[in-house]
């Protein structure tokens, strides 16, 4: 099996335990447990529990099954697109599982899973420089749906007055460093990884993946019918995550504005992203509660939407998408073996 990491590679230097990239996340959500039962009514959280009505999870559980069909759906275009035989669908949705749980359990930004998502393309037939160029074109349109997602959410939020200086401060700092991802990418494609800052260079793995990248094609990206549809694909799987988490507030009694809501998981995703904590842990909740409550929910109804919808989109997922990610590494591959060395 061929990974961005060459045979006789120099050792990279000693890195910290993994699981201390968890600790700061897992200190954030204890403290937002502590937060809401202080300031929670027991009373409220009764009858929320007695008012439940599970069967809307049922749905949302349907909802996050078609989000990883819609991540498989715009690989499975691209390679429609270049001419080459395309892994059956539910194959590549499989490779959407394993990416997404190698995201979810080292910092966010995309590249996490950049590893699992190229050599499962290559284990299902499909050749490297390809399968690079689907990375890098899942990266692409991956970030310029979140920024269309976020610009949504902000018109959404103005249209009822929602909007302050925090949340444009916070989408001005995403929107840039979303907007620099896929152009340094590109820079780095036509430039080559050499001229990239030594700090970069230092980075584990990270100059052996932009080696690959300056060796992919990138055709693709001036085809603009295909790059809409990936767009699309990709904000159909935002659009997916809110409708669950208005889904999971409609399990719990509670009837939400459905433009509120996907603004309110928007913005959690996005203080989730910037806090380059593993899963977002604890900066999700934090900020998911600020947002629900700032859209007049009671804080115990969205203490314990945001519970559901973690459990649904992040938890749920974890046991088969480790599973799905060692498949595409051939039993387990080093970067399974490394996640897991503390």
């Amino acid at each position: 099996m061929s990974q961005f990491f060459p045979t006789g590679a120099a050792p990279q230097p000693r890195r910290l335990p993994r699981a201390l990239l968890w600790l700061p996340g897992a200190i954030l959500f204890a403290l937002f447990v502590a937060l809401v039962a202080r300031i929670g009514e027991g009373e409220q959280f009764l009858r929320l529990v007695r008012n439940a009505r599970p069967s809307w999870l049922l749905g949302a559980l349907v909802l996050q099954a078609l989000t990883y069909l819609c991540a498989a759906g715009a690989w499975q275009r691209l390679f429609e697109r270049s001419g080459a035989p395309s892994p059956p669908l539910r194959r590549l949705a499989s490779l959407s599982l394993a990416r997404a749980y190698t995201d979810r359990a080292v910092p966010p930004g995309g590249l996490g899973g950049a590893e699992v998502f190229v050599c499962g393309l290559e284990r299902r037939g499909i050749h490297r420089s390809l399968a690079t160029s689907a990375m890098l074109f899942d990266l692409a349109t991956y970030y310029a749906a979140y920024v269309t997602a976020l610009a949504l959410s902000l018109l959404v939020l103005w249209s009822h007055c929602y909007v302050n200086r925090s949340v444009l401060g916070l989408a001005a700092l995403f929107t840039v460093l979303s907007v620099g991802m896929p152009f340094g990418l590109a820079w780095m494609h036509r430039r080559g990884a050499g001229t990239m800052p030594a700090i970069l260079r230092r980075m584990p793995g990270l100059s052996e993946l932009l080696h690959a990248v300056e060796r992919a094609p990138t055709g693709f990206m001036r085809d603009p019918a295909l790059f809409a549809e990936g767009v699309l694909l990709q904000l159909a799987i935002f659009v997916l995550d809110a409708s669950t988490l208005y889904l999971c507030l409609l399990a719990l009694g509670i009837h939400a504005n459905i433009g509120l809501a996907f603004a309110s998981f928007v913005m959690a995703s996005v203080v989730a992203t910037l806090s380059l904590l593993p899963g977002g842990l604890g900066s999700f909740e934090w900020a998911a509660l600020a947002m629900l409550g700032l859209l007049g929910i009671p804080v115990e109804a969205a203490f314990m939407s945001t519970l559901l919808l973690r459990g649904l989109t992040c938890w749920l997922p974890m046991a088969p998408g480790f599973f799905a990610s060692r498949r595409a590494l051939h039993g387990g591959g080093d970067l399974i073996r490394s996640s897991a060395r503390s």
